[in-house]
């Protein structure tokens, strides 16, 4: 019973890296991201507060990043939380790989619509919630038809290729 509850307490999934795998593939995540942004370990530091050596430790796992410090990480390199994170638990966010690349890449996309055309997908999302799984038993899918039109009228005019 102790066992249970601490395995669900820290995460623990069958069949999936332990605990040490995990802070590799976050310390890993925060490297690479970095390196994308093209950002030496010597100008980001200053930009957390930290020493190029304390800030080394922990792209080296030698030290533990805090909830606090990964946000303010996330928000200094102009990342998600996601893409620092899902790599290292892929399982909490889909059963393989495929899945979490389509999510984290709707992610992405979700975070660059305007207010409105964010809320046309959230109810065309909840119409196609009501119809299961698939999505394919009728009438959700066919209510929704009109917020999909209108969305993509949207997302054609934000990307571009449509009148504004």
């Amino acid at each position: 019973m102790i066992r249970t509850l601490t395995n669900q307490c820290i995460g623990y999934h069958p069949g999936q890296s332990n605990y040490t795998q995990r802070r590799a593939g976050i310390s890993a995540r925060i490297r690479e991201a970095r390196e994308r942004r093209n950002l030496s370990r010597s100008k980001l530091a200053p930009l957390l507060g930290l020493s190029e050596a304390v800030y080394a430790r922990y792209e080296t796992r030698v030290s533990r990043l805090t909830v606090g410090r990964m946000i303010h990480l996330c928000g200094v390199l102009g990342a998600s939380p996601e893409e620092l994170l899902a790599p290292a638990a892929h399982y909490l966010w889909g059963e393989n790989q495929t899945k979490l690349d389509l999510l984290l890449a709707c992610i992405d996309k979700l975070r660059a619509f305007d207010d409105e055309t964010l809320q046309d997908v959230f109810s065309l999302l909840n119409r196609l919630g009501k119809t299961g799984k698939s999505g394919r038993s009728g009438g959700g899918a066919a209510s929704a038809a009109p917020l999909l039109a209108r969305a993509a009228d949207r997302l054609k005019r934000v990307n571009g290729h449509g009148e504004t």
